[in-house]
C-alpha cells in the first residue's frame, strides 16, 4: 500500500466519531418548536464553555410526532464530555441557568457507541 494512502486512512480513523449522546425529548402534541429552542438555548450554553462535541437537533415533523425532538452530542471520549459537565456545573451561574433549561423538557438519555468500519 502506497504510504499516503496509509496516512490518510490514519487520519480518518482518528477523524471518526466514537461516541453519541443522544437525548429524547417529548412535549406535548404541537411543541417541538419549543422544545428547539430549549435545546439551542442548551447548545448556546455548551458554545460559550467550550464544550467538547457538535450538537445535532433533530425533529421529525414527517411522522405527524410533533412533540418529540433528538439531541445529539458527537463526542470522541465521554470522560472527557461529563469532565466538561462537571466543570460546567460547578459555576453556579452556569449551573442554574442548565437547571432552568432542563425543567423546560423532560426526556431520556441514551450513550451511543460507534464501532469501527474495518
Amino acid at each position: 500500500m502506497l504510504p499516503w494512502r496509509n496516512e490518510r486512512r490514519q487520519a480518518r480513523k482518528e477523524a471518526l466519531i466514537s461516541f453519541i449522546y443522544r437525548r429524547i425529548l417529548y412535549g406535548k402534541p404541537g411543541t417541538a418548536d419549543q422544545i428547539v429552542q430549549v435545546l439551542k438555548d442548551s447548545e448556546q450554553l455548551m458554545r460559550r464553555h467550550n464544550a467538547p462535541g457538535k450538537m445535532r437537533i433533530l425533529v421529525d415533523h414527517m411522522s405527524g410526532r410533533s412533540d418529540r425532538v433528538v439531541a445529539e452530542v458527537e463526542m470522541n471520549d465521554t470522560a472527557e464530555f461529563f469532565a466538561f459537565m462537571g466543570q460546567v456545573m460547578s459555576k453556579p451561574e452556569a449551573a442554574a441557568e442548565y437547571k432552568a433549561l432542563e425543567e423546560r423538557g423532560f426526556g431520556s438519555r441514551i450513550i451511543l457507541k460507534l464501532s469501527g468500519g474495518e
